[in-house]
């Protein structure tokens, strides 16, 4: 959980806070922490494993095994799983997509807070 604002840009150039990739069926999301790598969390009932997930979004990275047990999906606690992704941070991430969310954008870096895909 992050306590300052965590900041992503992307490949459109657009920064964008808070921003969670996620599908629309609800069986998984990518966020992004400000002491940790970004973090893939699957429900244990998704059928789509976390390869074909980043083949999905177009992010290469290697998936590196987390904590699981329960997350919250929809304002339950589901049995999940969790990978973080060991990447090249310093690159632009794809354009999040109509389906994912995020709590704001800018087209400049305002030097607050933690920043993904910028060198």
């Amino acid at each position: 959980m992050s306590l300052g604002y965590v900041w992503v840009k992307a490949v459109d150039g657009i920064f964008y806070r808070g921003l969670t990739y996620h599908d629309v069926n609800g069986n998984w999301f990518l966020c992004f922490d400000e002491d940790e790598p970004p973090e893939l969390v699957i429900k244990r009932t998704c059928p789509t494993s976390p390869e074909d997930i980043l083949r999905e979004l177009g992010i290469v990275a290697d998936l590196r095994h987390g904590p699981g047990g329960s997350r919250i999906f929809n304002d339950k606690f589901v049995k999940a799983r969790a990978f973080f992704l060991k990447m090249d941070c310093s690159k632009p991430f794809p354009k999040p997509r109509p389906h994912d969310k995020w709590d704001a954008q800018c087209n400049r870096m305002i030097y607050e807070g933690t920043w993904y895909g910028t060198t």
